[in-house]
């Protein structure tokens, strides 16, 4: 049964340094909930305090409406997955698998059944008389998460484990894990600094920098409405371009000024209140400019910036050209089947509809109408 995780104005310092500073989390019953941020920011340190496996310096962890600040991890009825799989290399994956049961002292036929289960779901059958060193990074990893499984814990705790795996077991272990959560209906709580896999298995996604909560919400939550340059800039692949500007307001139109060249219509409609001179940041998501000549370049509402490439990056259906206009880089996703090259001339077309505005002092967003 999933278990509800409540988190109450943690703190963790060692010594003099702080590195968890009041964070307040609830995840329900049953939600996958991704921790993501920079190396450093606490996720891990989060997760390791629902755990047990760290001391809480301030505040309180609740699971199922008990305080568990002082129960042992073992009592906490909680199974984590490590980054680095921590198997034991001279025992093969079936008694991996079971250890925990047997430590604890479970009959025979409970242990079988759980390591048949188990095994089941994660496609280990042909695996079970192997040793660690025989198999692959994909493979450990979900013996890392059967022994987790046949636990039943209320809640399970995945400290980056897809990190020592190549692109494309990451893919399939992304996978693995979501059919998991989908099968087992357990809370998770996920650790990873890649928001790509933060992106694409979770409910609910919480941003960290510095040991605070800089944004929690859905994944295209954020995405869409970013509350903070930090957030749009780690959110999205390739990231969100952030262009210094300043506003000038001509006859009701504004415009945000990007250099001596290139100035940006903002759409009137979606705006709040702004002075003339305002120093703001322009946000601008690398597929929402296009190339002069595209379908975009005749929608109503639409600017045109000019620069030159600085380097193509070719993905084959899509490149990625990084850009310079004025002394701002810009970021453009394009046709991979168009060739580009480097030093070429180039307009650039953004539809203000999809333009994200942030105060240049506190770098919070400034709250727009949807476009209609």
């Amino acid at each position: 049964m999933a278990a509800e995780v409540s988190i109450r104005n943690v703190y963790k310092r060692y010594e003099a340094h702080t590195v968890v500073h009041g964070v307040n989390l609830d995840i329900k019953p049953g939600e996958f909930v991704v921790l993501v941020g920079p190396s450093g920011c606490g996720k891990s340190t989060m997760l390791r305090m629902i755990a047990g496996l760290e001391e809480i310096s301030d505040g309180d962890v609740y699971i199922d409406g008990v305080r568990v600040n002082n129960l042992a991890p073992k009592d906490r009825n909680v199974a984590m997955v490590f980054q680095n799989y921590a198997l034991y290399p001279h025992l093969n994956v079936a008694d991996n698998i079971s250890f925990g049961l047997r430590l604890n002292g479970a009959k025979k036929d409970v242990v079988k059944e759980a390591v048949r289960t188990a095994s089941e779901i994660l496609s280990l059958q042909d695996l079970l008389h192997r040793k660690p060193a025989d198999l692959s990074g994909g493979q450990r990893q979900r013996v890392a998460m059967g022994r987790a499984i046949v636990r039943q814990p209320k809640v399970f705790l995945f400290d980056e484990p897809l990190s020592n795996l190549d692109a494309k077991l990451r893919t399939q272990m992304r996978a693995e894990i979501k059919r998991l959560h989908v099968r087992l209906g357990t809370t998770v709580a996920y650790v990873t600094h890649d928001q790509i896999e933060a992106m694409t298995l979770a409910d609910r996604i919480v941003v960290m920098r510095d040991g605070r909560i800089e944004q929690i919400g859905a994944p295209m939550e954020l995405f869409h409405r970013p509350a903070n340059t930090f957030v749009a800039a780690f959110i999205g692949s390739p990231q969100m371009n952030l262009l210094p500007a300043t506003l000038s307001i001509r006859d009701g139109a504004v415009f945000a000024v990007l250099d001596e060249r290139n100035s940006l219509r903002l759409d009137e409609s979606r705006l709040p209140p702004l002075t003339e001179g305002q120093e703001v940041i322009v946000g601008i998501r690398p597929e929402h400019l296009a190339i002069r000549g595209s379908d975009a370049s005749s929608q109503v509402g639409t600017t045109q910036l000019t620069g030159e490439i600085d380097i193509v990056e070719p993905l084959g259906a899509q490149s990625i050209l990084h850009t310079r206009l004025g002394e701002a880089a810009v970021t453009v996703m394009v046709d991979g089947l168009v060739r580009f090259d480097i030093g070429q001339p180039i307009s650039l077309t953004i539809d203000a509809g999809h333009v994200h505005l942030f105060d240049a002092e506190t770098q919070l967003t400034i709250p727009l109408k949807d476009a209609s």
